[in-house]
């Protein structure tokens, strides 16, 4: 009995022992299995795909490790630069408001095109807004922009925030104004879009004449553009009440016919023309606008709005 027992102990001991010392092997077989293992993500298009998955799930936190991770990786400036603008999205979501316009300032130095920073801005802002944090980016880059008055970056993201969280048309004008005037100083050929919007605001801020006049500047100096830029000039004109100056350009513009590619887009050139035929009682060439406006309209409101216009003209005498 006394051998069973000490039998049994000696047995216990052993295995004791044994799982003593071969407790610790396990755990530096698993660190070293650890360290070896591939990194979470092998690849950027993995990572992007993670990231958006996550998103989608409304796992924030995941998503934005999994982004950051493909930013990692090298690729190509539209790839990082989608997965920038998919972090704006993201980082609002955890509170992380300074990586938010970090990314946004990273896409606005360097976009794959003009229309993607544009479209990145506008997100932003609309995301600041629904979490009340406008105030907040106003401050921001109000204040990045008394510290460096001619930072680039701060005004084209102070120049989004000022239309779109304020309406403010004086301060618009005034933000593209100095972003013109970097474009000339720093020797960069004329940003077209850039100017016909600063007409554009001009016009909005009550400042017709200056509208008119540096839309009919334009028109001379981009000829691919000039019908556009005459009948936009025609009604900055005629808001600033010089009907003769408007119906001189509108006629001229009438009868270069579209650009190639208008400004705005076929309807708009169609529409305001027919408006200011229309308004000087034209109707010959207001009926021939308004039809191809109508015809060239993209949803039914613009159409029904024709319609309502062409009873107008057609009810005028011949």
């Amino acid at each position: 009995m006394f051998l069973r027992v000490l039998s049994s102990l000696s047995l216990f001991s052993l295995m004791i022992v044994v799982a003593g010392f071969s407790a610790p092997c396990v755990l530096a077989q698993t660190t070293a299995s650890e360290k070896s293992s591939p990194a979470k993500y092998p690849s950027f298009k993995e990572a992007r795909t993670a990231g958006r998955e996550f998103r989608n799930a409304g796992k924030f936190e995941q998503s934005r490790d999994a982004y950051e991770a493909a930013l990692d990786f090298d690729s190509s400036n539209r790839d990082r630069n989608e997965v920038l603008r998919a972090l704006i999205y993201v980082y609002p979501e955890l509170g992380e408001w300074e990586k938010t316009y970090e990314v946004a300032e990273q896409i606005v130095e360097n976009p794959p095109a003009p229309a993607f920073a544009s479209l990145a801005l506008s997100s932003m802002v609309g995301i600041a807004t629904r979490k009340n944090m406008g105030d907040a980016l106003l401050q921001r880059y109000q204040a990045r922009l008394e510290e460096s008055p001619k930072d680039r970056t701060t005004l084209i993201i102070l120049e989004r925030a000022v239309t779109m969280l304020r309406h403010d048309m004086p301060r618009r004008a005034d933000l593209l104004q100095r972003l013109i005037a970097l474009d000339k100083a720093d020797g960069k050929p004329l940003d077209f879009d850039r100017v016909a919007k600063l007409a554009f605001t001009l016009r909005l801020a009550d400042k017709e004449v200056e509208s008119a006049e540096m839309y009919q500047d334009l028109a001379e100096q981009v000829p691919s553009k000039r019908s556009s830029c005459l009948a936009e000039a025609a009604e900055s004109w005629q808001r600033a009440g010089e009907p003769d100056k408007a119906i001189s350009l509108a006629i001229e513009a009438s009868n270069l016919g579209p650009d190639a590619k208008p400004y705005r887009d076929l309807y708009h050139w169609n529409r305001m023309l027919a408006d200011l035929f229309l308004k000087h009682l034209a109707k010959a060439p207001a009926l021939k606008h308004y039809t191809a406006a109508r015809q060239t309209a993209k949803i039914d409101a613009y159409r029904e709005q024709c319609d309502e216009k062409l009873k107008l003209v057609q009810a005028l005498k011949d």
